[in-house]
């Protein structure tokens, strides 16, 4: 089952009766560019290994950029040649350079980074009801666990809280986002509820830190290797307000010296 890598931004993204569709179309052709440029990178990757990976016709597409676009005409070829993608290069150029500039207004309204989601692309295709997939995970589930995956991030490890989920689950991570989109959230018990369906289904495994206050998640990790990472864990959280402590000392030292 291969994955949608996408900022948790474009779970905002799209109004009106048919957002759903634009929103999953704007995470469809970012993970399909993202996923040719990373294929590009890779040793050994040329235009005619991958040109040799698609039909004809759609390599003709890149072809017809000779240098204006070229280089994003390729990255698209690689990604529709290794995963799901659009068939027509302008649509798909289109659909990510206006997904694109709202990441970027949305990120100037918060003042930081979108975090990035890494999600099954099974599971966006049965919540947008992409043709031909049968119906399964709802947008609500999709959306609570692209929340929850963004959390954990690249470590596949981390401290995951309701509150923190139910402001991403909206496409906002901080205050700021939260307040520039104004949209509804779910409520605590609502993502509490479908956490626990989505856990129950072992798409992420949750366990309580020994201050009962944090609840770790992991995506893959289980058994010890999952209590192994979060102790490193928090060793490595109280070295670190350990040296913030100790610096913080040392700043109040200087500044009666001065």
């Amino acid at each position: 089952m291969s994955d949608l890598h996408f900022p948790l931004a474009l779970l905002a993204y799209g109004s009106g009766d048919e957002r759903l569709e634009t929103r999953g179309n704007a995470i469809l052709v970012w993970a399909c560019d993202s996923r040719g440029r990373a294929k590009m990178k890779e040793e050994g990757v040329t235009e005619d290994l991958i040109a040799s990976k698609l039909k004809p016709a759609l390599w003709e597409q890149v072809e017809a950029r000779k240098v204006w676009g070229r280089n994003d005409a390729v990255a698209w070829a690689a990604g529709y040649a290794t995963g799901w993608g659009f068939s027509n290069f302008d649509g798909h150029r289109k659909t990510l350079n206006d997904a694109n500039s709202y990441v970027r207004d949305l990120e100037a309204a918060g003042g930081t980074k979108s975090p990035f989601v890494r999600v099954p692309c099974t599971f966006a295709a049965e919540a947008f009801a992409w043709p031909k997939t049968p119906p399964g995970m709802t947008y609500r589930e999709f959306s609570v666990l692209c929340a929850v995956y963004s959390c954990t991030g690249e470590y596949d490890c981390g401290i995951v809280r309701r509150e923190q989920v139910r402001l991403r689950q909206t496409g906002a991570w901080n205050e700021k986002t939260a307040k520039a989109l104004g949209l509804p959230q779910l409520t605590l018990d609502q993502i509490r509820y479908t956490m626990d369906e989505l856990e129950g289904r072992g798409l992420f495994h949750r366990v309580v830190a020994l201050n009962k206050r944090d609840t770790f998640c992991s995506r893959h990790l289980q058994g010890k290797e999952f209590v192994d990472k979060v102790v490193l864990n928090q060793r490595r959280r109280a070295r670190k307000a350990d040296r913030a402590k100790t610096q913080a000392m040392l700043n109040a030292a200087l500044a009666k010296e001065s």
